[in-house]
């Protein structure tokens, strides 16, 4: 009896599939189980829900720190006004991410959604954050129609956030000296 108990649970524990997580996978928690509930905004890309980071996957915002070019050519804090309308628009939203199985930097990669609409996809059709196909092309196609119809950033110029991330920030170090005479009297 007990050479049989053994054998059917190690025929049951060979049967199930073996995830190999990095140290940072391991201590970012669970990143296959949904994470739901309220969000606070990190940053245009990432999100804390109930303690746990979320970097949005497929998309990549501005820095909180970087300036974009207005159509008029005047700057403007792009990185904290992307980060302020996340914030006022999930303020009183639950959210809910499901993980892609990736973790980076110690934080779960995710689509988020609220009430069925992606977050992800809303900041890259609203111009706010830019597709990063190397990660996904799911959001390529809102791209192209933000690019298309001017909205948000692509109404302007901006540095992509990878190259400000890397030190390229020729457009947001202009934008700086030239900022929107409408925010200078606020």
């Amino acid at each position: 009896m007990k050479k049989i108990l053994f054998m059917m649970s190690a025929l049951l524990l060979s049967s199930m599939p073996v995830a190999a997580y990095s140290k940072d996978q391991t201590e970012a928690g669970a990143n296959t189980q949904d994470v739901v509930g309220r969000a606070s905004v990190v940053d245009g890309d990432t999100l804390d829900v109930r303690g746990v980071r979320i970097r949005l996957m497929g998309i990549d915002a501005p820095e909180s720190g970087q300036w974009c070019l207005n159509q008029n050519n005047f700057g403007y804090p792009c990185g904290k006004d992307v980060a302020f309308w996340l914030s006022s628009w999930l303020e009183t939203k639950n959210v809910s991410c499901v993980p892609s199985g990736r973790v980076t930097h110690g934080r779960i990669v995710a689509e988020c959604f609220v009430d069925g609409v992606s977050v992800n996809d809303t900041l890259v059709s609203n111009g706010m954050a830019t597709a990063e196909a190397r990660h996904s092309r799911k959001f390529l196609v809102s791209e192209e129609k933000a690019i298309r119809q001017k909205r948000g950033m692509w109404s302007g110029r901006f540095d992509r956030p990878s190259q400000y991330r890397r030190g390229v920030n020729e457009v947001s170090s202009f934008a700086k000296s030239n900022i929107d005479p409408v925010l200078k009297n606020k």
